[in-house]
């Protein structure tokens, strides 16, 4: 049990495996049989990679992801006043509520446009999260996970591995 595999497309899923059924006590992740006899929660928010592409390419009217991403200062990952919420299409998981919708919060007037940037990567990643913990209180122990998806740049890596606490490895496609 435990084994994990994080997919970050225009959604992101989270797939934990566990050794028996179970069912949390909100039924906000889904619970699937897999073909080896175990089982597995699936958490599935919507706006995941979604999110990163509306602000770059709607907002920033850019399509250089890396570039605008080189100017976040690494030391300042974990120290942003700028919080993201990613319901920009509503929640799935582990909100099962169609009509959540996104906000920006903490801004002020030196807030920077790295700033913001920083803040849609963290929501995106604490939205998982918010996924990942609803598997750990069912007793499931995650400690790594490999993960997909061709907008997980090594920083949106390194974010996602800080605040969900586990390790990532990247797969080689």
């Amino acid at each position: 049990t435990g084994r994990c595999n994080i997919r970050m497309s225009t959604s992101g899923t989270i797939l934990v495996s566990n050794d028996h059924f179970a069912v949390d006590e909100h039924n906000a992740l889904h619970s699937f049989c897999h073909a080896d006899g175990t089982w597995h929660f699936m958490g599935c928010m919507l706006s995941a990679s979604a999110s990163n592409r509306w602000w770059m390419n709607e907002i920033l009217k850019s399509h250089d992801y890396s570039g605008e991403q080189a100017r976040i200062d690494p030391s300042r990952l974990g120290h942003n006043s700028v919080f993201f919420l990613p319901y920009l299409m509503g929640e799935r998981s582990p909100y099962n509520a169609p009509n959540a919708r996104g906000a920006f919060i903490g801004m002020h007037l030196h807030t920077s446009r790295q700033d913001m940037t920083q803040a849609v990567l963290e929501g995106v990643a604490f939205a998982m999260r918010d996924c990942l913990d609803i598997a750990r209180a069912e007793e499931v122990q995650v400690t790594g996970s490999t993960i997909t998806g061709t907008s997980v740049t090594p920083l949106w890596k390194q974010i996602l591995s800080n605040v969900l606490g586990i390790s990532l490895i990247t797969t080689k496609v």
